[in-house]
């Protein structure tokens, strides 16, 4: 069996091999090509349909991440105000289960990550104006 026995010669709309006749539209090449290009057309809209979501995706989880570190820094401003004992410095196992602010109710529940990459520590003093709780993936609420 030969590999022309499976095309059709474009003159006659014939087998070439067999010599059956098969009836082919003549603006059948003209279609295909048009519905090849249509399918690409919407397979590319819809990688980039997908590309602009993951980058919303990203997005949304920095965002989640700066609402994060608003919460723990207010949790933490609480504790001072009801303790007196200032606590200067925060690490990320201070809003975990067996944390402080968990513990005693300053938070409901421990923090959850948006990434796992995701942990929060404090820059300077974070009792003052000055100090930061900061990610170690997004940084702080200052650089957004």
């Amino acid at each position: 069996m030969k590999l022309s026995r499976w095309f059709l010669d474009s003159k006659t709309g014939r087998d070439s091999v067999e010599g059956a006749a098969i009836t082919v539209d003549p603006g059948f090449k003209g279609k295909c090509i048009v519905l090849i290009m249509v399918t690409m057309f919407f397979s590319g809209f819809i990688y980039w349909l997908n590309g602009a979501n993951g980058a919303a995706r990203a997005s949304a989880r920095a965002y989640a991440c700066y609402a994060n570190m608003r919460v723990l820094l207010g949790a933490v401003e609480m504790y001072n105000m009801d303790y007196g004992n200032i606590i200067r410095t925060f690490s990320d196992a201070d809003a975990s289960k067996d944390g402080y602010l968990v513990k005693s109710q300053y938070l409901k529940s421990p923090i959850s990550h948006p990434e796992p990459s995701c942990l929060y520590s404090s820059t300077g003093d974070i009792s003052t104006t000055t100090g930061r709780i900061i990610c170690s993936t997004h940084g702080s609420v200052m650089d957004e």
